[in-house]
């Protein structure tokens, strides 16, 4: 029979992980006081839950405007870097091997970070959880539709 710890137990593959998706309550409250931006709740669990509501209602704008309040808090070099090295951290502890991680730079750019800084943060961030948890990772840099070809190349 197929239980709960046999599946942590088995060594698995990510190949798409949103960087800005899957952040823990807790950091998006503490980014959120260091950046002033306004969150449903600061009460943790009500946090993932306002998160989760999107899947539980199966509604794709429910679940893209999750991404507004993650994105408004990952305008630091600082925050970048954190939330990458607890990206890994939370897959690896699902035993998870190997994760495809990715993400818009241009997102991240808001309050003037410029694109090689906000992928050399996340980059930073990758490498350190790497070597706390020896998890392996690719990094996926996403162009958006509603941008320029240009800018996304830079």
């Amino acid at each position: 029979m197929l239980t709960k710890e046999i599946i942590h137990r088995i060594p698995k593959v990510e190949l798409h992980d949103h960087l800005d998706g899957g952040l823990r309550p807790t950091t998006i409250i503490e980014l959120a006081e260091l950046g002033r931006v306004q969150l449903p709740t600061s009460n943790p669990k009500e946090l993932a839950d306002w998160f989760g509501r999107g899947c539980r209602q199966k509604s794709l704008p429910l679940y893209l405007e999750t991404f507004q309040v993650t994105v408004a808090v990952l305008q630091s070099q600082e925050a970048l870097k954190r939330v990458a090295v607890e990206a890994i951290e939370d897959l690896s502890a699902q035993n998870i091997v190997y994760a495809e991680i990715r993400f818009a730079p241009i997102l991240h750019t808001i309050n003037g970070l410029s694109m090689e800084a906000v992928v050399s943060a996340v980059l930073e961030g990758l490498e350190e959880g790497r070597h706390k948890t020896g998890m392996e990772y690719g990094l996926i840099l996403c162009a958006l539709r509603n941008q320029s070809p240009e800018l996304s190349l830079e």
